[in-house]
């Protein structure tokens, strides 16, 4: 698995016998599609066993002129671009 490097979301469960050993993995596009913005979730199981999954964003603040802000705004243009691909 090379998560973070394919550009592609997919979700995989790895299943155990033991439930407490299986575990999720989750690749998301994020960092390729806005290298800036960061990405977290929270999978939870509920008490009917069904599952929810909260994804939050965070596009944090750049200040004018820094290396962060150019980076900001390439991000912004690809996106752009990509659009009228």
């Amino acid at each position: 698995m090379e998560a973070g490097h394919r550009h592609v979301n997919t979700v995989k469960a790895f299943v155990d016998d033991k439930p407490e050993r299986g575990f999720w993995h989750v690749e998301t596009s994020s960092l390729h599609d806005f290298p800036i913005q960061m990405r977290m979730f929270d999978i939870n199981l509920n008490s009917d066993y069904s599952i929810s999954i909260d994804a939050i964003n965070v596009s944090p603040a750049v200040k004018e002129g820094t290396p962060a802000y150019k980076g900001f705004k390439y991000a912004v243009a690809a996106q752009q671009l990509q659009k009228w691909i």
